[in-house]
């Protein structure tokens, strides 16, 4: 059987002369019998389109900070790197990809930031300043493998399909999330001091996704893995 081809989205160095990916998430999808391959940043909505035409799933990666400007917001000092080539490639990629409703997406960390934005929500530029109430420790000290925190995943949602838990332990290397949910996504999980860990898109059949990064733990922890076994598999049905 042909292998599904998955489009995953690059972060960039500091002086935009590479395109980055953590190699967790190549190797992820590798052995879940998938195609990966690093997309171009290009704000070209035709070339965009075409992208969406030529791959069978996205995967939506970790990085910097999107452009408050995007979600109607002055930038503040609390407010980390932003990345416009990331922004102006992603966030219309995203958009498409939600409206097709035919190609599964699995975003993670700042990708799930993406999604939310593209469809209309907002974020905490900095949790611990503008988070009201005793957040978590959600920038962890402990190496990226471990997880350092549980997420609490609503029975029925896409995730607990994945995942078939209602508890899990996940990874935590974020200072924004997800404030306001955009109103085409629904929640799938939330960390016990409130902030939204996971959410899915409506009626599309793997549209997902998570603040934390199963493509670090993938190798030690069944339910990360369980993440990509799942997209890939949506992959794989959507290709047929």
């Amino acid at each position: 059987m042909k292998k599904p081809l998955i489009g995953v989205t690059p972060g960039l160095n500091e002086e935009e002369s590479r395109l980055l990916v953590h190699r967790g998430t190549i190797d992820a999808l590798r052995r879940e019998g998938a195609l990966p391959v690093i997309l171009p940043l290009t704000d070209d909505e035709g070339e965009i389109a075409e992208i969406v035409d030529r791959f069978d799933g996205f995967v939506f990666t970790g990085g910097g900070d999107i452009d408050p400007e995007l979600y109607r917001q002055n930038q503040l000092a609390c407010c980390g790197a932003i990345s416009p080539q990331r922004d102006s490639f992603e966030l219309p990629l995203a958009r498409m990809l939600a409206a097709r409703r035919d190609k599964p997406v699995l975003a993670i960390c700042r990708g799930f930031q993406v999604l939310n934005v593209a469809l209309g929500g907002d974020l905490y530029q900095d949790i611990g300043t503008q988070y009201h109430g005793e957040a978590l420790a959600h920038r962890q000290h402990q190496p990226d493998c471990y997880a350092s925190h549980p997420v609490i995943v609503t029975m029925s949602s896409l995730l607990d399909q994945a995942v078939h838990t209602q508890k899990l332990w996940v990874n935590s290397l974020h200072h924004q999330a997800v404030k306001r949910l955009a109103p085409a996504l629904e929640s799938c999980g939330a960390a016990p001091d409130g902030i939204i860990e996971a959410a899915s898109l409506t009626g599309h059949p793997f549209f997902l996704g998570v603040q934390w990064h199963p493509e670090r733990m993938w190798q030690r922890d069944d339910t990360a893995r369980a993440i990509f076994t799942a997209f890939v598999e949506a992959c794989e049905e959507a290709a047929r």
